[in-house]
């Protein structure tokens, strides 16, 4: 993957071969804090005309056991 974080906000993207046809994706990571973060990814298989989201996460740090 290939991106920074910049002014909270994290923009990825990669290219990766799926079933025999290589694909672009592109992953958001907001909203980041010290215990929580907000993730979606999402791909394109014609050259970034359109796009599916297919994962979104929200993300929590558990507190640490007693």
């Amino acid at each position: 993957m290939v991106g920074r974080f910049e002014n909270g906000r994290g923009q990825f993207s990669d290219r990766e071969l799926f079933h025999g046809k290589m694909i672009d994706l592109h992953f958001v990571f907001s909203n980041v804090t010290e215990k929580a973060f907000h993730g979606e990814q999402s791909f394109s298989a014609d050259g970034g005309k359109s796009w599916e989201t297919n994962w979104v996460e929200d993300f929590t740090r558990a507190e640490p056991k007693r």
